[in-house]
């Protein structure tokens, strides 16, 4: 038990907050581990976010984790809260979690791209080789605000399907409305040789692998919206996997690739292009990776080891799933 004579509190702050499951999920986790420790929820106002991270400060919090929209600015208001010099970089960070130092000061980390770490590096475990590149799924025009949370710990060798054709993306730069447009070099998921021809030197000692004929395991980020048979409801649907091309191209991916679902419609897609006798993709959802962040949260507030199978059943019963 927690025999501390001050209550040590905790919270998430974001707007809107509700139907977020983190104070939920985290009290019950924190229950479990025989501590009285309280977590709130806040829902701030952006002209107030300011002074929501000083109350956090000054009020003792132990930490908090940090819900939309307000990711990708909070490095920008700790350090004007701090009295610090603001530079354009902390405009490119994405950071959903703030924890005490041992000088008590209140840190940022990035969890979303801790917890895939955590969840690549069992996968890789578990199937014996390395996941050496990342396919996106998705929209192209919208990719690069999805990847941000995760950009720091995928691979260096990203592909992105537009339209009919795969490219090799950098995401540091942003790819025209039409696939006639798009800058990246195209690249056949087989074809290596002519992949690592296009690739800088310091890429290069990534690609070992120099399989013709059959891919590699993948790195999968889902982001499609659209479900088979359904309209694609982006703006720009040339930038957008087409329908056919998407379902031939994932019906040859490595049955050891792994697929991260950040849209819960990688499944019914995946369920359309594999025959049943193709062995199963493993696909991790949303929930997975939001159980995983907390975890490590709770992790690194309390040095406590939380029960990842009741955090999952308290998410899905938050969620009613």
């Amino acid at each position: 038990m927690d025999d501390s004579p001050i209550q040590t509190a905790l919270c998430v702050i974001g707007h809107p907050i509700g139907g977020n499951p983190t104070q939920f999920v985290a009290a019950r986790a924190l229950a479990s581990l025989g501590l009285d420790w309280q977590f709130l929820s806040f829902d701030v106002e952006p002209s107030k976010i300011q002074a929501a991270i000083s109350g956090i400060d000054s009020l003792g919090f132990c930490g908090a984790m940090i819900a939309e929209p307000y990711q990708a600015d909070v490095a920008r208001y700790v350090a004007e809260y701090r009295g610090e010099f603001v530079n354009e970089k902390l405009s490119e960070t994405w950071y959903d979690f703030l924890v005490r130092n041992e000088k008590k000061e209140l840190v940022l980390n990035n969890l979303c791209a801790e917890a895939l770490t955590q969840i690549v590096q069992m996968h890789e475990t578990a199937i014996g080789n390395s996941l050496l590149e990342c396919l996106l799924i998705g929209d192209a025009s919208k990719l690069k605000a999805v990847i941000k949370p995760f950009s720091p710990s995928l691979p260096v060798v990203r592909s992105v399907i537009i339209g009919s054709r795969v490219v090799l993306w950098n995401s540091d730069s942003d790819i025209d409305a039409t696939p006639e447009n798009a800058k990246p070099q195209d690249a056949k998921p087989q074809d290596f040789e002519s992949r690592e021809a296009s690739l800088g030197e310091e890429t290069k000692p990534l690609v070992v692998a120099k399989l013709v004929n059959q891919p590699p395991p993948l790195l999968i980020l889902w982001a499609a919206d659209a479900k088979p048979g359904k309209k694609n409801a982006s703006k720009s649907p040339a930038l957008s996997p087409a329908a056919d091309y998407l379902i031939e191209h994932i019906a040859a991916l490595h049955p050891q690739s792994l697929c991260v679902d950040l849209t819960g419609t990688a499944r019914s897609w995946f369920s359309t292009a594999r025959s049943i006798e193709s062995p199963p993709i493993t696909i991790v959802d949303k929930v997975e990776l939001d159980v995983r962040r907390l975890a490590i949260a709770i992790q690194l507030w309390t040095s406590l080891q939380p029960n990842l199978d009741a955090m999952r059943e308290a998410i899905e019963e938050y969620l009613e799933v």
